[in-house]
């Protein structure tokens, strides 16, 4: 995002994240804030080399809506992607594109505030032998409660539990190297990158 979107963030806040907004503090410091953050290593951010207008046709006929929201109506079972452009980079989408159980996001909404990781394929063995994967949700004394691939909330209770275990690796979301050449990938990844620019 630049010195000037994490001088944003900072004198902001996140809104609907646990990032307030730092008012109180000076420029200066506000600046020196900055420059340190900018010092940190980070990955490669790469360039989006591809069409974005092909990329949002291929969002479109991939479906992507069904699960993400993104410039309007979507589906809720994976993350916004609504200002993904500005809080992921190139190559961490591709990454994802490519393999989207291998570097699951740390956040979901308040997730600092919740207590499973978000994304989380989760295997859980009914004492009956039925086996039932969901990303966790929530659990209390009695029960446990995953949501689906289709999206739907199964409550199950501890006591028919004989099993529970994450599942490293695993996504609801499909891997797409195989689906899409690297061409299409580009094109789609350059559509990403370009959602919430202007925030």
């Amino acid at each position: 995002m630049g010195p000037e979107g994490v001088y944003a963030r900072i004198r902001g806040g996140v809104i609907g994240t646990g990032m307030p907004a730092f008012t109180a503090l000076d420029d200066a410091t506000v600046w020196k804030i900055v420059d340190y953050v900018m010092s940190l290593g980070h990955e490669d951010a790469g360039v989006a080399t591809g069409d974005p207008q092909k990329g949002r046709a291929i969002w479109e006929t991939s479906q992507c809506g069904m699960c993400h929201t993104a410039e309007g109506p979507g589906g809720d079972l994976g993350p916004d992607l609504s200002h993904i452009g500005v809080q992921r980079s190139t190559v961490s989408l591709t990454n994802t594109l490519n393999d989207p159980g291998h570097n699951l996001p740390l956040d979901a909404g308040l997730q600092e505030r919740a207590t499973y990781t978000a994304y989380m394929v989760y295997r859980a063995v009914l004492k009956d032998g039925k086996v039932v994967e969901g990303m966790r949700v929530n659990e209390d004394s009695f029960t446990i409660q995953l949501r689906d691939a289709e999206g739907r909330l199964r409550s199950i209770q501890k006591f028919e539990v004989q099993k529970l275990e994450p599942e490293p690796g695993k996504s609801f979301m499909p891997s797409y190297k195989d689906k899409l050449t690297p061409v299409q990938i580009n094109d789609l990844v350059a559509y990403l990158s370009s959602l919430g620019e202007a925030q």
